[in-house]
């Protein structure tokens, strides 16, 4: 509190506040605690044999879910997301290593072995765990191999491999592997940002988001990038695929143009465009292979 006295009076009196009102607005903002939306891989059960997904327990932890590798390479939509892939013992041929792939503007390619079993953590945005020195930013758009998981015996794949199920492998993560793993703090007008952008699922104007922060716009930019390693912009565009989707998948009769009036798309050609982006397939396409 001290050093935020001289460098961001703003950013003091609100966490004072936050401190002191304990309202809940600024407890959901501070601890991340209310994700509205759950950002899925929507093309990783097209690279995968007997995918299975769940929602994560906790609040760090989004989604998991474990596969067997049909192909050579999976397409990852991590978007603000970082996701950590394990692969399990037993395994006919040698154990690849873990990957951390760091949050992304578009789909990245992660090489992987065919027939091998994979357990997948997607943590919330804004939320990392590693105990090297690394910044979630210098993860962005980039896929590493995790550090020798001999210093973190719970996170041994043997371990891991151990538990029959999607839900007690995740249980297990939760309780013996977070509490090994370093938490990167993340500011409290980031976690701010977030949540609300999350709340409105991608349409909230960054000129909004920056006045009810007392900041400008380019700070608010200046603060998305540093802490992350993109802007605010690209964050909302992720939310509102991801929001889209959802959706659509749900949608009974999967109809497109109904939803362009509900998430802020401009015309169908703007909606294409962008799930292209994402996907590189358009919205049809993707439709027809998720539902043969």
């Amino acid at each position: 509190l001290k050093k935020l006295c001289f460098t961001d009076p703003p950013a003091l009196c609100r966490a004072i506040c936050a401190i002191c009102s304990k309202s809940t607005s600024d407890v959901r903002n501070r601890d991340l605690m209310q994700q509205t939306l759950i950002m899925r891989q929507p093309l990783l059960p097209f690279d995968s044999d007997e995918y299975r997904e769940c929602s994560g327990p906790l609040p760090s932890v989004l989604t998991t879910c474990e596969f067997r590798a049909s192909k050579p390479c999976l397409h990852l939509i991590c978007g603000a997301c970082i996701e950590l892939l394990v692969p399990l013992l037993p395994s006919p041929m040698p154990v690849p290593p873990l990957l951390l792939a760091g949050a992304s503007g578009q789909c990245m390619e992660v090489p992987a072995e065919p027939g091998c079993r994979y357990f997948s953590i997607r943590f919330a945005p804004g939320i990392f765990y590693w105990n090297v020195p690394c910044a979630p930013k210098e993860l962005f758009g980039r896929i590493l191999p995790f550090p020798d998981p001999q210093d973190y015996a719970p996170l041994l794949p043997s371990n891991l491999a151990r538990f029959e199920g999607l839900e007690r492998r995740t249980a297990y993560f939760c309780e013996n592997v977070l509490p090994c793993l370093k938490k990167y703090p993340t500011p409290l007008p980031v976690a701010h940002m977030i949540t609300r952008i999350l709340e409105t699922e991608g349409s909230l104007p960054i000129a909004r988001l920056a006045e009810e922060l007392s900041y400008s716009e380019r700070h608010v930019n200046r603060l998305f990038l540093h802490c992350l390693g993109f802007g605010p912009k690209l964050f909302c565009k992720q939310v509102r695929f991801q929001s889209t989707l959802e959706k659509l998948t749900k949608m009974p009769d999967r109809k497109i143009a109904p939803l362009l009036a509900q998430t802020g798309y401009s015309d169908q050609a703007h909606f294409q465009r962008e799930f292209m982006e994402f996907t590189g397939l358009t919205p049809k396409q993707y439709l027809r292979r998720l539902y043969g």
